[in-house]
């Protein structure tokens, strides 16, 4: 009778075993079929199973048919799962760990590198519609898929740099843009843009650094010079800047805004109090220079306008306080005067086209106001003087 019993007992347990084998098998003939809704109902029996959990080629089955989920572009597939691709490379994971014999590698390597495709399509989408962080973290696990098959994915590396950058998460963005350098790709930008991030972060000796690093290996870049021009702008280092920026101008000479940044560091330049005045004359005649030709190349460079006719306003302002500086009776107070009320008379035009461009512009309503405060011309001060009431 017991071994009745037992028999019986046996016959059970192999009939329970090959009903698991059938969900294994039924599972890869819907996904083969492309029924991935029954190839996912069949399989997650058979992962639960003791008799089947253990055999690689039910994981390897089940990474294939949540990664054709995640491709799915049917709706009635592709909601089954919302981790759909998180799921295949951890079933992936698990085919790896089971096959001791390494028979299945070659199919799993395939498809843990479409995976990383994935997520790299995935990471870039993200990106284009700025969402930063995310974008950052999907590229991460592309990177992290890439590793675990010994390769090195650079794409996703400067994806989850960029992203983090964008984020302003700089802690994460600076580890990948270093790996990239260290891997010796070849993009000036990677110089520049971890250049932009130490400056950021107030590290202006790595920042110098890495951009004289880049400028070795792209001697020419543009991104490098200008990004060597804003630095040393930060650092109040004009004549430094005007080194790098000329240089700018002479690979694109159309950029208004390098004329701009040249007239500005110009400008710095006539503001120093260490200067002689014949070393400002010479510096405010060149911002006037790059002023007006940033203006020839864009006519409604509000910009330009407005410091042009600050230059002339200030220029003027010096000169006039100079001369009420004078002993009472000095024989060059006069001409001093009519010469800083001509460099009013200059900045005038220039200060009333940027107020019109931009009316609400507080910054040329208050200089307007002092222009015609001194050349006396009160019908335009009481115009200028009601806009500034109204703000």
């Amino acid at each position: 009778m017991k071994k009745i019993l037992i028999l019986l007992t046996m016959i059970m347990a192999f009939g329970v075993v090959n009903a698991q084998k059938s969900n294994q098998r039924k599972a890869y003939s819907y996904w083969n079929d492309g029924q991935l809704d029954k190839a996912k109902e069949a399989i997650e029996p058979a992962i639960l199973d003791p008799s089947t959990m253990s055999d690689a080629k039910t994981w390897l089955y089940r990474g294939n048919i949540y990664l054709d989920i995640h491709r799915s572009v049917k709706p009635e597939f592709k909601s089954l799962s919302p981790d759909a691709l998180k799921i295949a490379y951890d079933s992936y994971k698990k085919a790896t760990e089971l096959d001791v014999k390494k028979e299945l590698q070659p199919q799993i390597m395939v498809s843990m590198l479409t995976i990383s495709e994935q997520l790299y399509n995935a990471g870039a989408i993200l990106f284009q519609a700025s969402d930063f962080e995310k974008s950052g973290e999907t590229f991460e696990k592309a990177i992290a898929v890439s590793q675990s098959l010994n390769n090195t994915d650079t794409m996703a590396l400067y994806g989850a740099a960029l992203s983090f950058e964008g984020a302003k998460q700089f802690s994460k963005a600076i580890p990948y843009y270093e790996q990239l350098i260290k891997l010796k790709v070849k993009n000036p930008l990677l110089y520049s843009s971890l250049a932009n991030i130490y400056s950021e972060q107030k590290e202006i000796e790595k920042s110098e650094a890495i951009l004289k690093e880049g400028r070795v290996i792209y001697p020419n870049d543009f991104n490098l010079i200008i990004s060597q021009s804003n630095l040393y702008l930060q650092q109040k280092n004009p004549t430094k800047a005007l080194e790098s920026l000329s240089l700018a101008r002479e690979k694109d000479p159309g950029n208004k805004s390098i004329v701009f940044a040249i007239g500005v560091t110009y400008d710095m330049l006539r503001s120093d109090s260490t200067k002689t005045q014949e070393e400002k004359q010479t510096y405010f005649d060149k911002a006037t220079v790059a002023y007006k030709d940033a203006i020839k190349l864009d006519s409604n460079y509000f910009d330009a306008i407005f410091n042009l006719g600050a230059l002339y306003f200030n220029k003027g302002g010096d000169i006039i306080n100079i001369a009420n500086k004078l002993p009472l009776g000095d024989k060059r107070y006069d001409a001093m005067v009519v010469d800083g009320n001509d460099h009013l008379k200059l900045a005038l035009p220039y200060l009333e086209t940027a107020s019109r461009m931009h009316p609400d512009d507080m910054n040329a309503m208050v200089s307007l106001k002092e222009v015609y405060t001194r050349l006396q011309m009160f019908d335009k001060l009481k115009e200028v003087n009601a806009k500034m009431q109204n703000k």
